[in-house]
C-alpha cells in the first residue's frame, strides 16, 4: 500500500470519526432539549396551579368582604352583552 493510500484512508477514517462524534453530540443535545422542554412544561403547570389557588383565595376574600357589606354573594350577577 502506498503512502498516498494510507493518507487517504486516514483522512476518510478521520472524517468518519468526526461525523460519528458530531452525531453523538447532537443526539445528546436533542435529549437535553427534550428534558428541558419537559421541565419547562412542569414549571408551567405548577405556575398555573399556583395562579388558580391565588384566584380562589382572592374570590373568597372578595365574597367575604361583599357579604360583610350586606350584599347577597349567592345571587347571580350575570352580564349579558347585546353588541352582536
Amino acid at each position: 500500500m502506498s503512502w498516498m493510500a494510507v493518507a487517504a484512508a486516514a483522512a476518510v477514517a478521520s472524517t468518519a470519526l468526526a461525523g460519528y462524534t458530531s452525531y453523538n453530540q447532537n443526539k445528546g443535545m436533542e435529549e437535553q432539549a427534550e428534558a428541558d422542554g419537559r421541565a419547562q412544561l412542569s414549571r408551567g403547570r405548577l405556575e398555573a396551579e399556583r395562579i388558580r389557588k391565588e384566584k380562589e383565595k382572592a374570590q373568597s376574600t372578595a365574597r367575604a368582604a361583599a357579604a360583610g357589606n350586606g350584599l347577597d354573594v349567592h345571587e347571580c350577577q350575570c352580564i349579558q352583552r347585546h353588541d352582536q
